[in-house]
């Protein structure tokens, strides 16, 4: 039907336009999640750059320690020896203390000039450290900087995101009533169509059940017209029979009839047989047994 078929492909639009919305959707929370990473990553480089600060402070403070503490070794140590060198017994040949006091302060001078070389080196390379500390610490300031630039334009960005999830979760609820709307009109449309088709069905089924009924009630005459015939000739059988049995009923009968008058005949016969016997024995005083006429008929 032209409203059903409307009804659907209005259907399939607002599925496909779902469909779209829940993908962008997806895409969107994707891209607000790299941006809440991104901004939860700042507080830790800024913890980073304030630890770079406080370290590099500190190493600064404590080589400067030690180069006054060097100075100061540096300073006893030419103080010593400008004493010794005026000595009014330098000429002469020093005592043996002296010359082991000499001897040792001259090995302190030279290990001191040696840790003051190596000082040196050690200071040379934590200023070159301190240099490319600086250098990094820059970076990691402009990289502050260019993060907190960019943490504005992301959260910007995240709130055009969350507006625009906001009205694609307006426009999704939008499409979802529209697509309740539509499915309960589908419904209603299905249903309006279904009835006149339930009351077609209805009718032809009782119509088919009414066919049936009349088909077996004429197959029932014709069996019954069959048994009616079948019943006729079994009668019209019966009836031939009935009077071959009624003829020979008649005929056995009067043979019957003339077996009972053949029968009394004989058996007055007999009887006057047996009284003549009877006498017969009777005068000749002979005691025979004879069969009386009852046992013998």
């Amino acid at each position: 039907m032209p409203f059903a078929k409307f009804c659907q492909d209005r259907y399939d639009a607002l599925i496909e336009a779902l469909g779209d919305s829940n993908t962008q959707l997806v895409e969107s929370r994707s891209a607000v999640e790299e941006v809440e990473e991104k901004l939860d990553r700042i507080p830790k480089l800024r913890e980073d750059y304030s630890e770079l600060q406080a370290t590099s402070k500190s190493t600064i403070l404590c080589l400067e320690d030690e180069i006054d503490t060097l100075k100061h070794q540096v300073q006893n140590l030419q103080a010593q020896l400008a004493a010794l060198t005026s000595h009014p017994d330098l000429g002469s040949p020093p005592p043996p203390a002296l010359a082991r006091l000499l001897f040792s302060q001259d090995q302190e001078l030279t290990a001191a000039r040696l840790r003051d070389q190596t000082q040196d080196q050690s200071l040379l390379e934590v200023r070159q450290h301190l240099k490319d500390r600086d250098q990094d610490l820059s970076k990691a300031q402009q990289r502050c900087q260019a993060l907190e630039r960019s943490e504005a334009s992301l959260e910007a960005a995240a709130l055009q995101l969350q507006r625009q999830i906001g009205a694609q979760d307006r426009r999704i609820a939008r499409l979802q009533e529209e697509r309740d709307q539509f499915r309960t009109d589908c419904h209603e449309a299905q249903a309006e169509r279904d009835r006149p088709v339930a009351k077609v069905t209805s009718s032809s089924e009782r119509l088919d059940k009414a066919r049936a009924e009349l088909r077996a009630r004429g197959n029932h005459v014709d069996s019954m017209r069959a048994n009616i015939s079948r019943l006729e000739q079994q009668v019209a059988d019966l009836q031939a029979v009935s009077s071959q049995v009624n003829h020979r009923f008649m005929s056995q009968k009067r043979e019957i009839a003339a077996l009972q008058v053949e029968h009394a005949a004989l058996t007055t016969h007999y009887k006057d047989a047996y009284s003549r016997l009877w006498t017969v024995v009777r005068s000749l005083n002979q005691d025979v047994a004879l069969p009386t006429p009852a046992s013998s008929i």
